[in-house]
């Protein structure tokens, strides 16, 4: 898998998972995904045919998908020859059907677009390799520590998608039906996925000197390679989509696509994947999700409820290497300098710990062996009580979560409050990141929606309703005016940042805490706690403290109000608890600030409880009293939102 690199690995072991991206240069790079990718990342032998070397391998051949596939007579099983053409040269795979009645040899090769360049690789970057990339937040990247390559172009861009663990477990030791359920919801979330950036994501630039852009015609031209498990040999599904940079404008010449607005999309187009397999796997085998946090103090992950963590750790063998080895570089790093590293060397440390333990290429072996394997060591390592009843197990906690997590009368359809969602996705990204764009809030509206759905339908559009409404009642356009004579900004160039954030600094005077009175806390922890806050004084401008009291005296198990007084105390603190050390690298550095001290992990598990208890206390409207997800609650003392 030459995508699944340092970036993959490091946001596993920091307990967030995203798609993947790698970088195709054109010249021998085609060959490297018939020579390993096509087959099971594995390595055909010279003088294999494909066909063969994809049947021993167990895995179906590569097909052609996106919307621009057929504008180029593409369809159908990905050839060499076609990716050779396109990926490697930039030419037309089929010139004869723009002459209609020429014979195929006598048509010349049609260029699409500029001439590639073949790019120069140093030593140590073995030539064909894709290069795994990590984009910021404006789409640009850095290379690797082991994979440098200098400037040149681009053929394509390899996207990987997959699903949560537990998801690939249950297809892994599941019966066949639940196989066919499991690939048809992969299937229909990474359409999904590649709809959404061909609608949003992608734009080509046209004119004298690119100044001016457009949405590409007919779309993306992909070649979909399928994979069932990892390097070691364990459970993964995903897919490899081969994304040409070439697209179609609308004066009928070839273009590239942007490629830094495609790489600054991934984070949403992950988080997009992500709700739309879980909806669908939840929803055709009557499933539910739950939160998973892998490292305490971090953004939990979503599985499928009922699947046993320790059944899932049993497939995170390159996260056991990688957390060997880091701890083994923090050692070294302690007895070199006589301190632990920081967080920003921390960061550094876990990236080469995550590339040290990639493990070499593997033997493939047939779908049907694999699984014969992966069921023979899960009962040996679990009992096969578990394995044989881990679907009806997941199902009867699907039961217990859809009756503790009811659809709430008067609220969107699926039960979703949009006021308050704007004001937990406004708060969260606002916390992780002081300026931030609309794919930001995208994003975070998407991992909003699997975490508060627990694996339910959510209504089409519903994420960008709550981004809108996030924008509306909560943000603040602060982008930089454009100079004179530069070309037009593509949509969600807007730079913005959160409407209260003079309010919370201001509100640092109102807590007189000693410096050591709150502990280190996650950055996650602290953008939970801020929008917990801000969302009890939304609750409370909706309706009168009595109402709120007969609420909670209905239902006794629910808090009461000093309890509540004692959680906005505690999620206040930590709101406004200035983080130590921190980096201003942004966030990946400063969500590397672990919480290890038993103080600490009692903290994050009280505010996780408190959370879940908030979270169902709120007096439910009447659907006639509903607000609008437009509305913006009155003025209060301590919550002035405003445009």
């Amino acid at each position: 898998m030459p995508a699944v690199l340092s970036y993959l690995a490091r946001a596993r072991c920091c307990g967030w998972v995203t798609m993947s991206i790698a970088r195709v240069r054109p010249g021998s790079a085609y060959r490297y995904y018939f020579k390993s990718v096509a087959v099971g990342d594995g390595a055909r032998e010279r003088g294999v045919p494909l066909p063969v070397g994809q049947e021993a391998a167990g895995v179906p051949a590569g097909e052609w998908t996106g919307r621009g596939a057929p504008l180029l007579g593409l369809s159908g099983v990905v050839t060499e020859a076609e990716m050779e053409a396109l990926f490697g040269q930039g030419l037309h795979p089929y010139p004869e059907i723009l002459t209609p009645g020429a014979l195929e040899g006598d048509v010349p090769a049609v260029r699409l677009g500029r001439k590639f360049v073949r790019p120069t690789y140093d030593d140590d970057q073995e030539p064909g390799e894709p290069e795994a990339v990590v984009p910021d937040d404006d789409g640009q990247v850095r290379s690797g520590r082991r994979r440098k390559m200098k400037r040149g172009p681009v053929a394509a861009f390899d996207l990987v998608p997959r699903p949560p663990a537990s998801v690939s477990l249950l297809r892994a030791l599941g019966d066949d039906a639940t196989v066919a359920v499991i690939d048809a919801s992969h299937d229909v979330a990474v359409t999904d996925v590649l709809a959404w950036l061909e609608d949003e994501a992608i734009i080509v630039y046209s004119g004298a000197g690119g100044n001016r852009w457009e949405r590409p015609v007919g779309g993306l031209v992909v070649a979909r390679f399928r994979h069932w498990d990892s390097r070691h040999r364990m459970p993964l599904l995903h897919d490899h989509l081969v994304v040409s940079v070439k697209v179609l404008r609308a004066d009928g010449k070839w273009g590239h696509l942007d490629s830094r607005r495609l790489m600054a999309h991934v984070v949403a187009a992950g988080a997009l994947y992500n709700q739309r397999v879980l909806e669908e796997v939840c929803d055709r085998l009557g499933l539910a999700t739950e939160p998973r946090t892998p490292t305490p103090g971090l953004r939990p992950v979503m599985e499928i409820a009922g699947v046993p963590p320790e059944l899932i750790d049993w497939t995170a063998t390159r996260q056991r290497d990688t957390a060997v080895l880091l701890e083994q570089a923090e050692a070294d790093y302690i007895a070199d300098h006589g301190y632990p590293p920081t967080a920003r060397v921390r960061s550094r440390l876990m990236k080469r710990a995550a590339d040290d333990s990639r493990p070499a290429k593997k033997t493939p072996l047939p779908l049907s062996e694999l699984r014969r394997r992966w069921r023979a060591d899960a009962i040996r390592r679990f009992g096969a009580d578990l394995v044989d009843g881990l679907l009806e197990l997941c199902r009867r906690a699907a039961a217990a979560i859809r009756a503790a997590w009811p659809t709430p009368a008067g609220t969107e359809p699926g039960g979703v409050d949009v006021e308050l969602a704007a004001v937990d996705v406004a708060a969260t990204v606002y916390t992780h990141r002081e300026h931030f764009r609309r794919r930001h809030l995208l994003a975070e509206a998407r991992r909003h929606l699997a975490r508060e759905l627990r694996g339910r339908r959510a209504e089409p559009g519903l994420e960008s309703r709550i981004v809108d409404a996030a924008i509306g009642a909560h943000c603040v356009d602060v982008t930089a005016p454009q100079p004179p004579g530069r070309r037009p900004r593509p949509p969600g160039h807007t730079v913005y940042t959160a409407s209260w954030h003079p309010l919370l600094s201001a509100g640092r005077d109102r807590f007189e805490l000693a410096e050591d009175a709150v502990p280190q806390m996650s950055l996650h922890a602290r953008a939970v706690a801020t929008s917990i806050s801000l969302q009890a004084l939304v609750r409370a401008s909706r309706a009168p403290v009595g109402d709120v009291q007969g609420a909670r005296a209905a239902n006794a198990a629910k808090p009461s109000p000093q309890d509540q007084a004692t959680a906005a105390a505690l999620y206040e603190q930590l709101a406004f608890a200035d983080p130590a050390d921190a980096d201003d690298d942004g966030q990946e550095d400063q969500e590397q600030q672990l919480v290890l001290s038993p103080e600490r992990l009692a903290w994050l598990e009280e505010l996780q409880r408190r959370i879940g208890d908030l979270a169902r206390e709120a007096p439910k409207p009447k659907p006639g009293e509903h607000r609008s997800e437009s509305a913006t609650p009155p003025p209060q003392p301590d919550y002035r939102p405003r445009r």
